[in-house]
C-alpha cells in the first residue's frame, strides 16, 4: 500500500507538486550544492546582513528576532546566527529542517529555533509582535496555490511583525523577459486557464524540475503584489 498523501489531505495551499518537494529527503541533501553558485543568494545575504545592522542599531541591547520563512536548509541562519540575532526558521519540509539543525554550532543552537508548517499557518505557529525581521526568498511564497492562501499568509506575517519591523521578500515577476516568444506563450496560456480551469489563476505555473512532474509557482505582477501586500 502507498504512503503517499491523497491530494485531499494536502495542506491549505500546498499543491501536489510542493508536497512531493518538501517531502524528497534528497532534495533536502542536494539542496545546498545546487545552490551554491547562484548569485542570488549572495546578494540576499549581503542586502540581510544590511538589514540585520539597522534593526540591531534600532535595538540597543535587545536581541534581533528573524524569522526565515521557508528557511530551506538554513543558509540565512548561517551568517546571521554569528552577528548575534535570535532566529526562528520555518519550512514545511522535515528533511530540510533536519539538515538546517546539523549545520547549526553548538555556541548558536540556545538562538536558534525550527517550527515545520506552511506559511498559512504562521499566525498559528508564532507569537503576534514578536518579529523584526521577515524574510521571505526565492519566490517561496510564489509555492503557496491560490491567492486566498498567499494572502493568508502575508496578513499572518504583519501579525508577527513588530511595530518597525521589515519583511525582505522575493518573488518571480510575471512580465520579466517579454521579448521572448516562450514567454508571451505562457502568459496566454496562463490568462486562458485562469478563465477557464476551476482552481487556477492567471500568474499559476506548473512544470518539471527536478525529476518533480508538477512543480507549482504563481509569479506575481507588480500590482498583484501590492495589493497583496495591504
Amino acid at each position: 500500500m502507498s504512503n503517499r498523501t491523497p491530494n485531499w489531505q494536502l495542506p491549505p495551499g500546498v499543491s501536489r507538486g510542493t508536497w512531493d518537494y518538501v517531502s524528497s529527503p534528497a532534495i533536502a541533501q542536494q539542496y545546498d550544492s545546487f545552490i551554491k553558485d547562484n548569485p542570488l543568494v549572495r546578494l540576499d545575504i549581503e542586502l540581510l546582513k544590511e538589514l540585520v545592522d539597522q534593526q540591531q542599531a534600532k535595538q540597543d541591547e535587545a536581541q534581533v528576532h528573524v524569522l526565515d520563512l521557508g528557511c530551506g536548509t538554513g543558509r540565512l541562519g548561517e551568517v546571521l546566527l554569528p552577528m548575534g540575532v535570535r532566529m526562528t526558521n520555518v519550512d514545511l519540509s522535515k528533511s530540510m529542517l533536519a539538515v538546517l539543525q546539523s549545520k547549526i554550532q553548538s555556541q548558536h543552537i540556545v538562538h536558534n529555533k525550527c517550527i515545520c508548517a506552511s506559511f498559512v499557518d504562521i499566525a498559528g505557529v508564532m507569537e503576534a509582535d514578536s518579529v523584526d525581521l521577515v524574510a521571505c526568498l526565492f519566490s517561496s511564497l510564489g509555492m503557496v496555490r491560490g491567492r486566498r492562501y498567499r494572502r493568508e499568509s502575508l496578513a499572518g506575517v504583519r501579525t508577527v511583525l513588530r511595530t518597525g519591523g521589515q519583511l525582505f521578500l522575493h518573488v518571480h515577476n510575471r512580465y520579466n523577459r517579454l521579448w521572448s516568444p516562450v514567454q508571451w506563450r505562457w502568459l496566454i496560456q496562463s490568462r486562458v486557464a485562469g478563465w477557464s480551469r476551476g482552481g487556477a489563476e492567471y500568474g499559476d505555473r506548473v512544470y518539471s524540475y527536478r525529476n518533480l512532474p508538477s512543480m507549482f509557482l504563481h509569479i506575481y505582477s507588480a500590482r498583484e503584489l501590492v495589493a497583496d501586500l495591504r
